[in-house]
């Protein structure tokens, strides 16, 4: 493999730590001794991820080999393992592999900036891509030889690498992952107000009605903005970039179509030679159209039929338009297609990452697969549980799961069986967002904004809409859909940020929202007076919405002083995937809430739990060999258990592979049958720590992400929680009823008893 482009070395002093530039790591092999193997041309080939770099063959003195420099970025110094193989060059045969030196980038954080040290080297069969750490105990072997390595490196820590990165330019590259620090700054104004596009004046001028200064019309209430007395928020505002709103999209189709008839029409006019006038008095024949062009209309944009375009109508240039938008787009499918060709180098070079030294054949990891698998299968499973029995908390949360399930459209909505039918839905204009409108039961006016696209990473699909039910302006992220969400997800490197470390796919995701659609947001909040925002989102959705959450709560005062003292902001999650390490996970419990079904494997997936399964297969694959014959007596497994065990409770207590968490307070469905309810599902309220601790290798993983299960759960519980109010109802009418009947019947012994009192008291008095 070729390497990389070679770093400006300071041939100075190159091991002089002050010249060192940061995220470069410079070594140089020294010397090595091997214990009685002989090697005729020894040969260096140093691996760190996807970069490659060897030494020369048959050197007689290692001490004048040339310094070698490797690119470390904040995520390779957290998972990066530097590997140096001894080759022994063959001429006629392929090299003769001598032995392996390996050890983690992260252990350098407690070493000085420039050292000399020896590292042993073993075979390749007990390096860490193949063999377990307890396999390598265990193996009773001795080391091959020694290496002696001069370093030099800088460890960047979270806070330095902050501080670091303001200094460096924020290209594409960046946010891909490519450079050694990404922009971890958010670099955002003070007010959200300050990223509002003014627009153009909304009065006409007057005296001209051939001239159009306004080409796009003017802003109706209820459209895409209005125009606000602070000088802050002052001037028109356009909806975000690329989102459309459902009554003026159908408004602007109703205009092309007329125009298109009105095309038609003067067509006919100038081949006919006919009157113009006495054409455009006549009713339209066409069957794709019934409103009479004559007819009055109310529509914005709505083209005269009692003179001719001219040039300089916003009408007779709606083909101009079009033609400059489809360059438009075309321009923006180029960059897109750079940005994702951009963003497909960046996870090549993770695979290259997490795949470094794997020795495994396919076979062996199947195996692994499926001994994990019995093995988490008869793990005992914690059963206090702290249930959430306020069934207003789960209607809410069913509430807002209907506006995450409308964002996957009509495709989405029809996989799980609401819509009206693919064909119906799919062949219809604006399907998307009339599906939204029906499945929600709302007017088509309250859906603000909407935006579905598939072709660009870093930019998930949503829509905006006004929730008269609560209150409140809602914004719906959706989930993975596409080529290009998936690349978002796939771009899990880690990235510093406030603090802590944040997956920088979805924080650039969130990041362009603040950018693009939250002025808007703010905008929305204050034009219908509403006292909430919600931000809802599904899988890769709900990890955006969290940080975007966070982000916005930067601007909670300007939400108030826009909307009142009292607007509220929270973000209902589902299905969420892991985005944040702990200590942010859990800042904002308080306004984000996180909705996991049993072990879905998303909402355990992470770069660092990912290397930690990468160390269970290992431990899997070679506990295969301890498990006994079918026909042995006890558990043929629990050797291979015992293995498993050890090599589990070694990943779980070590901070080797960190791993990143789902946001907030986190809610965990589970089946709990019990006698008379089997398909019993209960809502536990729990935290990251147990949620996204490990991933649990079962066939049900894949299938608790999917909404169509996700749907259900949501459903049984609704259904657990009112059976369970039910039952509570009928026993206390029941108490009621009998706590009744005990004081009559204690009344009618007291009535009886005071009745035969006043006849024996009347005989007494009777004479005798």
């Amino acid at each position: 493999m070729a390497s990389n482009d070679p770093v400006t070395v300071n041939t100075s002093n190159p091991w002089d730590p002050s010249t060192l530039p940061p995220g470069i790591l410079r070594l140089q092999i020294l010397d090595y001794e091997l214990n009685n193997i002989p090697v005729k041309k020894p040969y260096f080939v140093i691996t760190l991820g996807d970069q490659t770099q060897q030494t020369l063959v048959g050197e007689s003195s290692p001490t004048t080999q040339a310094t070698f420099d490797l690119v470390v970025d904040f995520h390779a110094q957290l998972f990066g393992t530097l590997q140096l193989d001894l080759y022994d060059s063959n001429k006629w045969l392929s090299d003769r592999h001598i032995g392996r030196t390996e050890f983690r980038i992260s252990l350098l954080e407690t070493m000085p900036a420039c050292f000399t040290n020896y590292y042993e080297i073993w075979e390749k069969q007990l390096s860490s891509g193949a063999s377990s750490s307890v396999g390598q105990e265990m193996a009773c072997k001795n080391n091959l030889g020694v290496l002696q390595l001069r370093l030099a490196y800088h460890y960047q820590t979270a806070a330095a690498a902050v501080t670091t990165s303001t200094t460096v330019t924020a290209t594409t590259e960046v946010a891909a992952g490519q450079m050694l620090l990404t922009e971890t700054q958010d670099q955002l104004p003070r007010r959200l107000s300050d990223l509002l596009i003014p627009g153009m004046s909304q009065h006409h001028n007057s005296g001209d009605d051939d001239d159009d200064d306004n080409e796009y019309g003017d802003y109706q209430s209820g459209g895409t903005g209005f125009e606000d007395n602070d000088n802050s928020c002052s001037g028109i505002i356009q909806r975000p970039p690329g989102a459309t709103n459902l009554v003026e999209k159908e408004a602007m189709d109703a205009d092309l179509k007329r125009y298109a008839r009105y095309q038609r029409q003067r067509n006919k006019l100038l081949d006919t030679d006919g009157e113009y006038q006495s054409i455009l008095n006549e009713n339209d024949s066409d069957d794709d159209e019934e409103e009479d062009i004559n007819g009055p209309t109310q529509q914005p944009g709505f083209i005269p039929t009692d003179r001719k375009p001219t040039r300089g109508s916003s009408n007779a240039s709606l083909t101009d338009r079009a033609s400059v938008d489809k360059q438009q787009d075309t321009n923006v499918d180029q960059d897109n297609g750079k940005d994702n060709r951009q963003v497909l180098r960046a996870i090549g070079k993770l695979l290259s990452q997490f795949g470094q030294g794997l020795e495994l054949s396919n076979l062996q990891i199947l195996s692994g697969f499926n001994l994990l698998e019995k093995y988490y299968a008869q793990l005992p499973r914690s059963q206090d549980r702290d249930i959430v029995l306020d069934l207003k908390q789960v209607e809410l949360m069913g509430h807002f799961w209907k506006f995450a399930l409308a964002s996957y459209g009509w495709k989405g909505l029809n996989f799980l069986g609401r819509g009206n039918g693919v064909f119906s839905d799919g062949w219809r204009d604006n399907s998307d967002a009339l599906s939204i409108v029906e499945y929600l039961s709302i007017p088509k006016a309250d859906l603000l904004a909407y935006e579905f696209r598939s072709a660009e990473a870093f930019r998930p699909s949503y829509f905006i809409a006004w929730d008269r039910s609560t209150d409140a302006i809602v914004l719906s992220i959706r989930g993975t859909m596409s080529v290009s969400d998936t690349l978002t997800d796939l771009v899990c490197t880690y990235e510093p940020w406030r603090g802590g470390i944040v997956h920088s796919g979805m924080k650039e995701s969130a990041m362009w929202f603040v950018r693009n659609v939250a002025p808007q947001l703010l905008v929305y909040c204050q034009q219908y007076s509403v006292s909430n925002l919600y931000i809802i989102g599904h899988s890769l959705g709900s990890a955006t919405a969290s940080i975007l959450t966070m982000l916005l709560m930067d601007y909670s005062d300007e939400f108030k002083e826009k909307c009142g003292g009292g607007f509220n902001m929270e973000c209902f999650g589902y299905a969420p995937a892991c985005c944040l390490d702990l200590s942010l996970a859990e800042a904002y419990k308080d306004r984000i809430h996180s909705f996991v079904s049993a072990d879905d494997i998303v909402s355990k997936l992470s770069y660092g739990s990912m290397m930690t399964l990468k160390d269970m297969i290992i431990a899997g694959a070679e506990a295969t060999k301890l498990v006994g014959p079918k026909s042995s007596e006890g558990d043929r497994y629990q050797l291979a258990f015992d293995r498993i065990n050890k090599v589990r409770d070694r990943c779980l207590k070590s901070k080797e592979n960190p791993r990143l968490y789902v946001a907030g307070q986190i809610y965990q469905f589970w089946l709990d049958p019990v006698d008379g309810h089997d398909t019993r599902v209960v809502i536990e309220k729990t935290n990251a720590r147990q949620v996204c601790g490990e991933v649990i290798v079962q066939r049900s993983v894949i299938g608790d992400h999917l909404p169509s299960n996700f749907d259900l759960a949501v459903k049984r519980c609704r259904e657990t929680l009112m059976r369970r109010n039910g039952q509570n109802q009928q026993q206390q009418q029941q108490q009621q009823r009998t706590t009744t009947s005990l004081s009559t019947d204690d009344l009618w012994h007291q009535f009886s008893a005071l009745k035969c009192d006043s006849q024996e008291a009347s005989k007494e008095k009777e004479p005798q």
